[in-house]
């Protein structure tokens, strides 16, 4: 399964690394670049934005901070559920 991940903090950190453990194909994104340093070590791939994050994968996983970061996403839901564009500002 082809997995989008973005927010790599206290909790999502943890959440990524059990799911490319567990072999899926997961594309990672954070603020903070340094935080999906473990990740790629482990067979992840980075993107610079959660735009590209949301593009081209089955399921879309945010694990968001209830502040800034979180009031300044917005997902719009394509037909049949998927995500296809993410905006943030």
């Amino acid at each position: 399964m082809k997995i989008g991940f973005a927010g790599l903090g206290n909790m999502g950190r943890h959440m990524a690394r059990h799911l490319i453990t567990a072999g899926h194909d997961v594309t990672v994104h954070d603020v903070r670049p340094e935080a999906g340093v473990e990740h790629l070590a482990l067979g992840a791939r980075w993107v610079d934005s959660a735009a590209t994050c949301a593009a081209g994968v089955d399921v879309l996983i945010t694990m968001l901070p209830p502040r800034a970061s979180s009031k300044t996403s917005c997902c719009a839901k394509a037909p049949r559920g998927r995500w296809h564009r993410v905006h943030c500002g």
